[in-house]
């Protein structure tokens, strides 16, 4: 089966429109986060209600750049 694929210009997409029940998800996250200095909390909603999907800790997706170099031996070690 081939792929297709469609190619809008810029022009032609928009903009996107916000999600549905924000002001809610974000009064959630911001009880869920008060007093930490970071957290994402991520959303979903199921039949209408608003669920917390994931929270996380560590900013940058986990791909902080060690520095300096010694620190990089934290992931050499083994914890099982």
């Amino acid at each position: 089966m081939p792929l297709l694929r469609v190619w809008d210009s810029p022009d032609e997409i928009g903009f996107a429109s916000l999600p549905s029940r924000l002001e809610t998800k974000l009064q959630v996250a911001s009880r869920l986060g008060k007093g930490l200095a970071c957290v994402r909390v991520d959303f979903y909603e199921a039949r209408g209600r608003v669920c917390c999907g994931e929270i996380t800790f560590t900013d940058a997706d986990d791909c902080l750049i060690l520095l300096p170099p010694r620190d990089g031996m934290l992931s050499e070690l083994e914890f099982y």
